[in-house]
């Protein structure tokens, strides 16, 4: 683990921060790169990009802290603290997801064009953001004995765990590899996103199996449970626009 990317003199620069900077920058330049090249407007494309980020970053943390309230309001403070991470990925996307197809809806943008041109570099992000996760030592998996486990040192803790950073990013790289094989042979705006849901949503689901976290009712996770939400509410979407469609 390598929390602490570098210091200057009394600054001190977090690994955790870095890579979501990176990550947020990729997205929103291949993002604005692949909107140019479908013929939307420049200026107004730049301004989602502004929108979506605060709203992601707000929806992120603020189900971060209401799933750990006690802790924060013990030190409020905390909350504007992001250098050790805490951030949910739930809560972004659903702040995202509202933000963007409001924002779309106001400003006479394709929102589901939009969603389609987004949802790969999603994943792009994803897989820099969990590593910082990796560098961080947080979103650690189990106890194992497998010869790829790593240690974790987050919190003080030196047990060796599963990797399931590396495996968060190894599946974010294939799900960008199939959504870009799929651009093509998409039949109504938005499906691509929505495809994009599930296949997030089927690797959180089994990946929550190696996570360090808490179960729910003896065999579920809050993240398989988010999961197996979002994954039906995406379905059904996807049947609402296909049929509009004619599809």
């Amino acid at each position: 683990m390598h929390p602490v990317l570098f210091q200057i003199g009394g600054i001190t620069v977090y690994s955790y921060g870095v890579m979501l900077s990176l990550a947020f920058a990729a997205c929103a330049f291949a993002f604005l790169r692949a909107g140019r090249k479908a013929g939307l407007p420049a200026d107004k494309l730049a301004d989602t990009v502004i929108v979506l980020i605060v709203a992601v970053i707000v929806g992120s943390r603020l189900l971060y802290v209401l799933f750990r309230l006690p802790v924060y309001r013990a030190e409020p403070l905390a909350v504007f603290r992001l250098s050790g991470g805490g951030m949910s990925f739930f809560g972004g996307l659903a702040f995202g997801i509202a933000a963007g197809l409001l924002y779309a809806r106001r400003h006479g943008l394709p929102g589901g064009k939009i969603s389609d041109l987004l949802a790969p570099y999603l994943a792009i992000g994803y897989a820099i953001a969990r590593v910082g996760c990796l560098l961080n030592g947080c979103c650690y998996g189990r106890r194992t004995s497998v010869s790829w486990a790593v240690a974790c040192a987050f919190g003080g803790d030196a047990h060796m765990r599963h990797p399931t950073q590396i495996y968060a990013i190894f599946a974010a790289v294939v799900i960008f590899f199939i959504l870009q094989s799929r651009r093509e042979k998409i039949t109504f705006d938005g499906r691509l996103f929505i495809e994009f849901l599930l296949l997030y949503c089927l690797y959180r689901f089994a990946i929550e199996y190696f996570r360090e976290t808490d179960l729910i009712a003896g065999f579920l996770t809050w993240g398989q449970i988010a999961c197996l939400a979002l994954a039906a509410v995406s379905f059904l979407v996807s049947r609402r626009l296909a049929g509009r469609r004619g599809c």
